[in-house]
């Protein structure tokens, strides 16, 4: 905190027309005033604070930024592993259906055997 001349302030109030009693209340209110007043050393060590506060928050932005970067590329190879499990799944799906397919088919034909068996035996298929 600077150290205030109020006897030198005194002096220049009265010389410049103040009387005693003014210039001892305005010099007691200014007083009063100048404790709550910032020094420069404390202006500059605020802004310090604010600058060291704003290197840290974009240090911490940073970080998370690259978190998300890692997160997207992390969900990204996921993604991508899903998708080659779903494409595998179809493949494997329509071998299924082939084969069922061709189960199908086949109980199909020998039906069909075993009905042109009954009718030749009932003797309804001309020969």
């Amino acid at each position: 905190m600077a150290v205030k001349d109020t006897h030198k302030a005194f002096e220049r109030l009265t010389d410049a027309g103040y009387s005693k009693e003014m210039a001892e209340a305005l010099l007691e209110t200014l007083s009063e005033s100048w404790d709550a007043l910032a020094t420069k050393t404390e202006i500059d060590a605020v802004r310090g604070d604010i600058k060291a506060s704003e290197v840290a928050t974009k240090a911490e932005i940073d970080a998370v930024r690259g978190d998300v970067k890692t997160l997207e590329a992390a969900t990204k190879v996921e993604i991508d592993a899903v998708r080659g499990d779903v494409k595998d799944l179809g493949k494997e799906t329509k071998a299924n259906l082939r084969e069922l397919e061709l189960r199908m088919r086949l109980q199909l034909y020998a039906v069909a055997i075993v009905v042109i068996g009954v009718l030749a035996a009932l003797e309804l298929i001309p020969r």
